[in-house]
């Protein structure tokens, strides 16, 4: 009986020991879900944020929209304007050149003074429209004047 006895304070021990461990999980089980909870509302918090960041991105992205667009037009209406502005000159340059008692030039016919100026001359001199030839002209301004002065300096 005696050992059994002892047995019965071993088990005891361990029964001791095995509900100090239960109490302590609990215990751990406890915080577990307080932080569970904590996160959840957390998460509900951020699922907010996240909603409103959204609809600051959607208004962001309608705004990029409208700006595109305005560019868009802008753009649109600068390049009228250059067109209205190079038919004004090309105007004005008639105006001036018949002013002074010259003749126009004719599209297509060349400047005996520029005859061997090379390509660029012949190009620019076969643009009828005075607007064209205006633009070709701004764009090619440095090899046209080389082409006349090369001209020039072969005639003399």
């Amino acid at each position: 009986m005696a050992w059994k006895f002892f047995r019965i304070g071993a088990a005891n021990d361990e029964i001791v020991r095995l509900e100090t461990e239960v109490a302590n999980r609990d215990k751990k089980i406890s915080e577990l879900e307080a932080e569970k909870k904590a996160m959840a509302e957390n998460d509900s918090g951020v699922a907010g944020q996240a909603e409103g960041l959204k609809a600051e991105l959607d208004d962001a992205n309608l705004k990029i929209a409208q700006l595109e667009k305005d560019r868009d037009q802008l753009k649109a209406d600068l390049e009228a304007e250059k067109k209205s502005v190079d038919k004004k000159a090309s105007s004005k340059a008639l105006e001036i050149t018949a002013g002074q008692g010259q003749a126009p030039i004719k599209p297509g016919t060349a400047n005996p003074a520029t005859a061997g100026g090379g390509d660029i001359i012949a190009q620019l001199n076969s643009i009828e429209d005075p607007t064209e030839r205006t633009v070709f002209y701004r764009k090619n301004k440095a090899a046209i004047d080389a082409a006349y002065s090369s001209a020039k300096a072969k005639s003399n």
